[in-house]
């Protein structure tokens, strides 16, 4: 390494000139990209957005990415208005089936005779805050990233939205709250017990927050305010972990570059709100 050479002319004035070129010195710190996603898996290459080390990364004190270095942030836009389903269809095509909207909240009241729901629009790289509350043994989740196949249903990556304590997949570390559904697990949420276990199968308590950050290749889950989860698209922990699920045989599986959000509906009653999407649209370069 290079040192700027100091004349001593005193004592005093060496010691001076000794501390001023060390903190000249051309030193060039070289961030550490080897980092471990989750404890269980092995480790990925995270790309220059984010800034955390891999036990960071699926800590709850994380910060995220660094979005605003990369992307001019949108304001949030209402993906559901508090009064109609304006802005949505069923998964198979026509009019939602088995919604409702009132009070500012959109509720699955007939489970049984409902469908998926997707948006009209179709997104790329965004932040999607919603917030939901769920009864006794539900099940259900936020697809993005989708495609239709054969027409007909929708497969891609689920945040995972369940009664953990109550539903078999509770047991199942990748197919918990805040999971990508049977692929990746979540970290627990530090604020899980301000929400207790539902007794009824009603909808009811305080409402939960989830947010999808979908940067390009580089996703997370957020829980309650906090980083769950946080993964990369064609890294090798994606690829392994990929391989193990029930999606491997899926080849477009989170590859979908534009795509609608769909909720789900799977037979269980379960009520969202506040619906809200930032666009993230890259900064140029020149």
């Amino acid at each position: 390494m290079k040192r700027s050479v100091c004349i001593s002319v005193s004592l005093a004035l060496a010691m001076l000139s000794s501390l001023s070129c060390i903190r000249n010195e051309n030193i060039v710190l070289e961030p550490d990209v080897d980092v471990a996603v989750s404890p269980d898996k092995e480790e990925a290459i995270l790309s220059p957005l984010n800034q955390t080390t891999g036990e960071e990364t699926n800590n709850a004190s994380s910060q995220g990415l660094d979005l605003d270095l990369y992307y001019q942030i949108s304001e949030p836009i209402d993906l559901f208005n508090g009064k109609t389903l304006d802005g949505w269809t069923a998964a198979s095509g026509g009019s939602p089936k088995g919604w409702s909207a009132k009070d500012g909240i959109l509720s699955l009241v007939d489970p049984e005779g409902g469908s998926d729901i997707i948006t009209n629009a179709s997104y790329s790289s965004y932040i999607f805050s919603f917030e939901w509350r769920f009864g006794l043994g539900c099940n259900s989740g936020v697809k993005y990233k989708i495609e239709s196949p054969n027409g007909k249903d929708w497969v891609g990556l689920e945040y995972q939205i369940q009664d953990d304590a109550n539903v078999e997949d509770g047991k199942i570390s990748d197919r918990r709250t805040a999971s990508l559904f049977d692929v990746l697990p979540a970290a627990p949420s530090s604020k899980s017990d301000n929400y207790p276990t539902p007794t009824t199968t009603t909808p009811g308590g305080d409402f939960r927050h989830g947010k999808i950050v979908v940067a390009d290749s580089r996703i997370e889950h957020w829980l309650d305010d906090e980083l769950v989860l946080s993964f990369e698209i064609g890294s090798s922990e994606w690829k392994e972990a990929k391989k193990d699920s029930k999606f491997k045989n899926q080849q477009r599986f989170g590859q979908i570059e534009s795509s609608p959000i769909l909720l789900q509906s799977h037979g269980y009653p379960i009520d969202f709100r506040n619906l809200k999407l930032q666009r993230l649209e890259p900064i140029s370069d020149n």
